[in-house]
């Protein structure tokens, strides 16, 4: 157990090798993707342990959409993350998905489209300083890391921005 845990942290921190240099057309085109189709957030996932104080917090951009080719083209522009097909539910149609959860893919893409983002804007701020708490405190060295009172908060915030409906924030 110890060793998968291990395998999945060191996914989650991995380095980026030769990260994707972007037109700034570029940028505007993942940027308005985002904004339309797809979801920046603080996934919370709880350990299979009966505490329920034991949980990760990570990062997550996602885009689904039930056209592969208009995928594959964001993904080409993109290069980054993983593309992969759900399971459709009846009546729904197949949908696919591109996502990022890599913590340094996701500081990679929010930083550079950051500027561009219009409805998910206050999303990329929030993953930012959540993004960068984590890497100043030392999560690239230390995989059990305790989460600030920021970062906790940050994740609240991240909550709140995403319900469905009106947000008078």
């Amino acid at each position: 157990m110890k060793l998968n845990s291990l395998k999945l942290s060191r996914y989650f921190l991995k380095e980026l090798e030769n990260p994707p240099i972007w037109t700034e057309e570029e940028k505007k085109i993942i940027a308005w993707s985002i904004d339309w189709e797809g979801t920046i957030s603080i996934h919370k996932s709880h350990k299979k342990s009966r505490n329920p104080k034991r949980f990760d917090l990570a990062p997550i951009i996602t885009i689904g959409n039930t056209s592969h080719k208009l995928l594959m083209k964001f993904y080409s522009i993109i290069k980054l993350g993983t593309f992969y097909k759900r399971k459709p539910k009846f009546p729904y149609k197949q949908v696919w998905i591109w996502e990022a959860t890599n913590f340094n893919e996701t500081y990679y893409i929010v930083k550079n489209i950051v500027n561009y983002l219009d409805l998910k804007k206050p999303q990329a701020k929030c993953l930012i300083k959540f993004l960068e708490s984590r890497f100043n405190r030392g999560i690239k060295t230390t995989c059990r890391l305790p989460y600030s009172k920021e970062e906790l908060q940050c994740y609240e915030l991240m909550h709140k921005l995403n319900r469905k409906g009106e947000h008078n924030e």
